[in-house]
């Protein structure tokens, strides 16, 4: 016996029904389903509200592009890198001093001061302090003195340093490439190879040169 056909049925336009209503009660119906995981932000939750009006209200921001500006090139993220390591390593501090860039000065004029805090900011914060650091990612000693070898030998020619014999792990010279990048912006490691080779102010030609 064949099975029964599911007949669908016709949807009805309601006339008398009050439409402002019913999507008031569909906002606050989707307001209360927000979860929050969050005790400070729960505590100050207001249900009446959507949520740009609860986020305004706290001195949070709904999205972050809006409010700050980020550096797009890669030529002022290594800018920014520069003045990390310069500002690291003392000597080199004294003889080259970091001069603040536009993307710098753009993301200080776009953060707000700590004076402007609201509670909700500050207990974040609080939160956000209390939190222990985890370890940035960091080269093992055997792929840093490899990495400087092939800079030596090489400068900035990532293909002959992948044909170079020594390159045992076969990466290719986008990968060689991708592993001198974040060598540089890595100031605790980089910083030895800089001072001892004077290779301050070529850091910002390999990234370029090579785009």
């Amino acid at each position: 016996m064949p099975g029964l056909r599911k007949l669908k049925k016709k949807q009805k336009f309601k006339y008398d029904r009050n439409r402002k209503r019913v999507q008031k009660t569909q906002e606050l119906t989707k307001n209360s389903n927000v979860r929050l995981a969050d005790g400070v932000i729960k505590a100050h939750w207001d249900a009446r509200k959507p949520l740009k009006q609860n986020l305004s209200a706290m001195g949070l921001a709904y999205d972050a592009n809006q409010v700050m500006s980020w550096p797009s090139t890669k030529r002022q993220m290594v800018e920014r890198a520069q003045g990390r390591l310069t500002h690291f390593n003392p000597a080199i501090h004294e003889s080259h001093p970091p001069a603040e860039t536009e993307a710098e000065a753009e993301l200080e004029a776009s953060t707000p001061s700590d004076q402007d805090d609201t509670p909700v900011v500050r207990a974040l914060k609080a939160q956000v302090a209390q939190v222990p650091v985890r370890q940035s990612f960091r080269f093992t000693s055997e792929e840093v003195r490899w990495i400087t070898q092939m800079m030596d030998k090489h400068g900035d020619d990532f293909k002959a340093m992948a044909r170079d014999p020594k390159n045992i792990w076969q990466c290719t010279p986008k990968q060689i490439r991708q592993k001198v990048v974040k060598f540089i912006h890595i100031p605790e490691q980089f910083a030895p190879f800089a001072k001892a080779r004077g290779l301050l102010e070529d850091s910002q030609a390999i990234l370029t040169e090579t785009e």
